[in-house]
C-alpha cells in the first residue's frame, strides 16, 4: 500500500515537474531572443554612428576638394612624362590619379594611348588639377606616384605587355 501510495504521489508530481521545466526553457528562449534584439539594436545603433561619422568626413573631404578646384582651376590637368623609352611617353590626369601610356609612331609602329590603369584613384569631384604627379625611379618601367594631397604613394609600372601594366598603392606594414 504504501508503495502504491508513493507511485501515485510520484505520478502525479511528473506533470508539475515538466510544467516547470517548460517554463524554465521558456524563460530561457525569451532571453535568448531579447539578448538577440538587444545585440542587433547595438549594432544598428554603431552603424548609425558609423555613417554618420563617414558622411561628416566625406563631406568635409568634398568642401576641400571644391575649395582646392577653385584654386587649381588654372594648373594643367594633364601632364607628359618621359620615359626612358623613345617611343614611350607617360599621360597623367593630375585631377584623378589615371596615368595613359602614350606611343609615338614611327615607321614600323601605329600610335596609341593605352590605359595602365582603367578606373582614377579619387573620383572627380575629390579631385583638383595638381593632386597627383609622377616621378622616374631608376627602373625605367616603374615610376613613383604621389597624391600631393594626402601623401599615399603608388608604384605605377608600364609595359608594352598588357599583363605587366599596373598602379598599385605602396602600403606601410607599420
Amino acid at each position: 500500500m504504501k508503495r502504491l501510495l508513493v507511485l501515485l504521489l510520484v505520478l502525479m508530481g511528473m506533470p508539475l515537474l515538466s510544467f516547470s521545466q517548460e517554463q524554465v526553457d521558456t524563460t530561457a528562449a525569451e532571453q535568448a531572443r531579447l539578448d538577440s534584439i538587444k545585440d542587433r539594436m547595438r549594432r544598428d545603433s554603431l552603424w548609425a554612428v558609423w555613417e554618420r561619422e563617414y558622411d561628416s568626413i566625406r563631406a568635409i573631404k568634398l568642401n576641400h576638394a571644391k575649395e582646392m578646384q577653385e584654386v587649381t582651376k588654372f594648373l594643367p590637368r594633364y601632364k607628359i612624362y618621359q620615359t626612358e623609352n623613345i617611343y614611350i611617353l607617360l599621360k597623367l590626369d593630375t585631377k584623378e590619379g589615371k596615368v595613359w601610356m602614350v606611343q609615338y609612331s614611327m615607321k614600323d609602329t601605329e600610335s596609341a594611348e593605352i590605359p595602365i590603369k582603367y578606373f582614377p584613384i579619387v573620383d572627380e569631384d575629390e579631385g583638383w588639377n595638381g593632386r597627383f604627379e609622377l616621378y622616374p625611379t631608376k627602373n625605367m618601367y616603374n615610376f613613383i606616384m604621389v597624391d600631393n594631397d594626402d601623401g599615399t604613394t603608388y608604384q605605377v609600372q608600364w609595359n608594352t605587355e598588357r599583363t605587366y601594366r599596373f598602379i598599385e598603392k605602396i602600403t606601410s606594414d607599420y
